[in-house]
């Protein structure tokens, strides 16, 4: 029997809108994590929808949640068949699910597949992105970093949280003095300048042997500027001079007085040449900001080189216990 065109109108504006229906109930519940009706809706609506990718792409979504990673892929595959137009678009969606199931190998592969139909696929470029910073890897990160500027695929402040990143990781790779040097003029400036980038090429110059030069930078920047892990850092460096290192850590200490990582280095450095009675001030001040395991080590060294042994078992009762509840 054939209907009269008015109403196969309706009834094909009826199956659409329930379909539509459908598919909002599913994705609603999808967002929840709502799994089982999730599919329950989709499977429903990818039947009566006449455009149905947002459809299987829920259902895709579902399936890699559940980890059935061929179920997944079959809907990319359907997909690409119905609407080869969205080919690209639809693979990095594909890659972005690969990512979320830690399959970081595809869908680092996938990515690269697209970018080198389209080297400026933004939604590929943002998985790369993604999964290089998941797997750490710096170099490629590096490689990739003018297209992620150019193209706007990071904001300025994870730009700078990867550049200081790299800058470290390059720095951290070099084998012998010449290298970090080369490496080091090689850095840009502005890096240069970035307390993490100098604490890696200090630990590389102290790794070196090359103590003046790892004290100079040190004192220059704090000099101007505050970081504690420097200041961590310079308290552990043994300089051939101590004494006139103290003195430097002691003219910081004029405009810090109540700083318990500088007072814990100074505790070091006066260790270091013997200084018992200066170690065991800035060590106990140390603590009475702030309790750290190391700082009370290090006061039952002193306390064991003054002959005050009860006080040095204390003190090592106490970092030990701090120890323990770090834990």
């Amino acid at each position: 029997m054939r209907y009269p065109q008015k109403f196969r109108s309706w009834k094909e504006n009826r199956n659409t809108k329930i379909a539509n229906n459908k598919l909002t109930i599913g994705l609603l519940n999808l967002i929840v994590d709502n799994y089982s009706v999730a599919e329950k809706f989709l499977a429903i609506s990818a039947k009566k929808a006449k455009i149905n990718i947002l459809n299987t792409v829920g259902l895709a979504t579902i399936y890699n949640a559940a980890g059935n990673y061929d179920l997944r892929d079959q809907q990319f595959v359907k997909l690409i068949l119905q609407h080869p137009e969205e080919k690209l678009l639809l693979k990095a969606v594909q890659a972005k699910l690969q990512y979320k199931a830690e399959q970081y190998a595809q869908a680092e592969m996938a990515v690269k597949d697209i970018l080198k139909e389209d080297h400026k696929n933004l939604a590929a470029l943002k998985v790369l992105e993604q999964v290089l910073s998941k797997i750490n890897n710096l170099s490629e990160l590096n490689v990739y970093l003018p297209r992620f500027i150019k193209y706007n695929v990071l904001s300025e402040a994870q730009i700078n949280r990867l550049q200081i990143e790299i800058a470290k990781e390059q720095l951290q790779q070099q084998d012998n003095y010449e290298n970090l040097k080369s490496c080091w003029r090689k850095t840009a400036s502005n890096l240069q300048e970035k307390p993490a980038v100098i604490a890696a090429y200090t630990k590389k110059l102290l790794q070196f042997d090359k103590t003046d030069s790892a004290l100079e930078l040190l004192e220059n920047y704090l000099d101007s500027s505050w970081n504690n892990e420097l200041v961590a850092i310079y308290g552990r460096v043994c300089a051939r001079t101590p004494q006139a290192q103290l003195a430097k850590a002691e003219s910081w200490y004029i405009t810090q007085k109540h700083n318990a990582v500088l007072l814990l280095a100074m505790g070091r450095i006066a260790i270091r040449f013997k200084y018992w009675a200066k170690a065991q001030e800035y060590l106990t001040k140390s603590l009475e900001i702030l309790p750290d395991p190391t700082a009370y080590f290090l006061l039952s060294e002193v306390y064991e080189n003054t002959g005050e042994t009860h006080l040095a078992i204390d003190a090592l009762k106490n970092g030990l216990l701090g120890q323990e509840n770090e834990h």
